[in-house]
């Protein structure tokens, strides 16, 4: 026969874990929906896959990048092309920006990791490292959330003095995804 003492502990012991617990997960989740991973060939052909199977040819984005280059974007595609860009709230000229577009995303991401990749020279910016990560929409493939991180090592001057490496960073993040409103003209 246990003692109410013990059975007044067992409940309280009991209760602080299921609380516990449920605070770990309201603390976690608004992190998990940001996490990203490596940039892999293989995880970046399957995600232009995904997004070519979906065959989305017009779509509304609103992006924000933070770090080097900070900015607020709404990117409007039609017919698979750029057609409209607007950054801060000033428009801007489609012809200059396709690199906004889903396909250009994919165009950069695959440059960037292409940059990451080449062997280590002579030539001094050769020796930069990059830190590629992302996250991908899980159904629709397309880039929710980029990262690249550049950085240069430190390097020596012929009179013997040492400069500090220097990084540059920028992340994109999608804001909304959605496609047009038909009715709207």
């Amino acid at each position: 026969m246990t003692s109410p003492a013990s059975d007044k502990t067992w409940k309280i012991a009991k209760w602080s874990t299921i609380a516990a617990v449920v605070m770990a997960v309201i603390v976690a989740v608004p992190y998990l929906r940001g996490r990203t991973e490596p940039v892999t060939r293989e995880r970046l052909a399957a995600s232009r896959e995904r997004w070519k199977l979906a065959n989305v040819a017009s779509y509304d984005m609103d992006l924000e990048t933070t770090g080097a280059q900070t900015g607020l974007y709404h990117i409007e595609v039609r017919a698979g092309q750029l057609a409209q860009i607007i950054r801060n709230g000033q428009t801007m000229n489609p012809a200059d920006g396709d690199y906004w577009t889903v396909d250009g995303w994919f165009q950069a991401i695959e440059e960037d990791l292409e940059n990451a990749e080449k062997p280590k020279t002579d030539d001094a910016a050769s020796h930069c490292e990059f830190w590629l990560r992302v996250r991908y929409h899980p159904t629709l493939g397309y880039p929710l959330r980029y990262i690249r991180q550049q950085k240069q090592p430190s390097r020596r001057t012929a009179t013997g003095y040492e400069v500090a490496g220097s990084s540059q960073a920028v992340e994109m993040r999608v804001l909304r995804f959605a496609l047009p409103d038909p009715t709207r003209h």
